[in-house]
């Protein structure tokens, strides 16, 4: 596989400041009748989640590459409490890293629903990132609500990675191996609402722009809000041609050359569910 990643190009960030205006999101189909976050893991990286500034000015993607932690780790309040900038593997992933399609049980060649959400960022439960972080976990939860942005989604089949940016190399530059999804949805309208952030600005070419995407506003809290993660606003990915080999997802961010660190709301902890 190939990654369809280039340099972002640059474009006029409308609303960006505010993160508001525009159409909201329709109710969409979720690809079948499987309940969205019936089966599902919380994501995680799995190398350091700290990266450095680059050098210039100008637009550079980044973001973090994903994978599914253990079962036994079932919400946020699981990510509470660590430290250093990686998170214990044994603890918190299973080895060897198989398979996305044998973790959930699906087939790796059948067209593949991937629904995203997150857990409350509407209070100092948020794992999200900022310009100037993260320096290591224990930064995490936030003091203040922080939104999760979503400026690419793509599967992987890279292992053990954490941060990147455009422009780095080695363990902090876009995993190779990932192919970028084929189709973007708003469930239950857009996580933003009110706004005209979508998911369908995360897919294809227009993943490779760090400055359009999905958001998950802060402020967002799904269960108390809307009273389950099945009735809250989520973003969903397709794969139609399935999973293949892939072990995890990398999900971009909105960032520049002179962040201090990574992106701005770029989020390290995810609540996915992969079905059929």
């Amino acid at each position: 596989m190939t990654s369809n990643l280039w340099y972002p190009k640059e474009k006029p960030i409308q609303g960006i400041s505010g993160w508001g205006g525009g159409a909201t999101g329709l109710r969409m189909s979720s690809g079948g009748a499987t309940p969205p976050f019936d089966n599902y893991r919380m994501f995680a990286p799995m190398n350091s989640i700290r990266v450095y500034v680059l050098v210039g000015a100008g637009w550079a993607q980044a973001g973090n590459a994903i994978y599914p932690t253990k079962s036994s780790k079932t919400s946020n309040s699981d990510f509470t409490g660590q430290s250093g900038t990686s998170l214990g593997t044994s603890t918190f992933f299973d080895t060897p890293t198989a398979t996305l399609a044998s973790v959930f049980g699906v087939s790796s060649t059948a067209k593949t629903y991937v629904n995203v959400i997150v857990d409350d960022v509407s209070g100092s439960t948020s794992f999200s990132s900022n310009y100037s972080d993260p320096n290591n976990w224990n930064e995490f939860p936030r003091g203040t609500a922080q939104g999760v942005f979503i400026s690419g989604f793509w599967k992987t089949d890279t292992d053990d990675r954490g941060s990147w940016k455009v422009g780095l190399s080695g363990q902090h530059s876009f995993p190779p191996d990932s192919t970028v999804a084929d189709e973007g949805n708003d469930i239950n309208g857009i996580p933003d609402s009110g706004s005209s952030w979508t998911a369908a600005d995360a897919v294809g070419s227009a993943a490779n722009t760090p400055t359009s995407g999905g958001l998950f506003t802060a402020g967002y809290n799904p269960v108390s809000t809307y009273g389950s993660y099945a009735d809250a606003p989520y973003m969903q990915f397709v794969f139609n041609s399935g999973l293949g080999d892939s072990v995890g997802f990398v999900v971009g961010g909105y960032g520049t050359n002179s962040d201090t660190r990574g992106a701005s709301q770029a989020g390290v902890v995810y609540r996915i569910g992969i079905h059929e």
